[in-house]
């Protein structure tokens, strides 16, 4: 896991991290992307930053990482395995 949040770390992203069915779940610490998704990522941050370098650490750790929004209902934003993204939020922009 601590690789994980390191290499987060490194795109200037700080994430809190749990193991989650067979990966891990990750969101942003003290931010919610709720209102990213709301928007319809008006500004780009979900499309160019999350999920790009959600694949790139999970291809990097070889592992399974669920992104979400860390809001109340748990929004899915990416699902990345070993690199290929199995899931990505639609967002129509």
């Amino acid at each position: 896991m601590n690789e994980i949040v390191n290499d987060y770390q490194n795109h200037n992203l700080s994430i809190d991290i749990h193991s989650f069915n067979d990966g891990y779940s990750v969101h942003l610490k003290n931010q919610s992307l709720l209102q990213d998704i709301r928007d319809n990522d008006k500004n780009g941050f979900l499309k160019s930053v999350i999920i790009p370098v959600t694949q790139e650490v999970s291809m990097q750790t070889h592992s399974k990482i669920y992104f979400n929004a860390d809001d109340p209902n748990m929004e899915l934003i990416v699902t990345a395995n070993n690199g290929k993204l199995e899931y990505t939020i639609n967002l129509s922009n």
